[in-house]
């Protein structure tokens, strides 16, 4: 089956910015942790951008009721991803109505995506009409 330049692209860029962002968690954990916590790093990420919408957000609490990971390791990993700008955290009143909980939202750093941007140009990618 022949793709369309259009989903051709989709595709490609998608997976060059999903390897930009395993290299920036990767570059950053290497360096000081193990490649156990590491890949801990990459996995709470990609749960919280696959599972993040506006009708459910992602939650310290369902993270940990997603991962069996305690509240505690939840937020530490997630304070590191925000400070790498992969993703935004923010508070918000507890599903019970009392107390606060942190909530998360995907994010990508500017130079990120200029990067993506320059490994679509390099690669030969035609950039989709607008």
């Amino acid at each position: 089956m022949v793709q369309g330049p259009r989903s051709q692209f989709k595709g490609e860029s998608l997976s060059l910015v999903r390897k930009a962002i395993i290299r920036i968690v990767l570059a950053d954990l290497l360096r000081e942790e193990s490649g156990a916590m590491a890949v801990q790093h990459v996995g709470i990420l990609w749960i919280i951008y696959e599972y993040s919408d506006s009708q459910d957000p992602i939650t310290t609490a369902r993270l940990k009721s997603l991962t069996q990971m305690t509240s505690t390791a939840i937020i530490r990993i997630a304070e590191r991803l925000e400070s790498l700008g992969l993703i935004k955290r923010r508070l918000v009143t507890a599903s019970h109505g009392r107390g606060r909980a942190w909530e998360y939202h995907p994010a990508l750093p500017d130079d990120l995506i200029g990067e993506a941007v320059k490994g679509i140009l390099a690669a030969g990618t035609p950039l989709p009409p607008l």
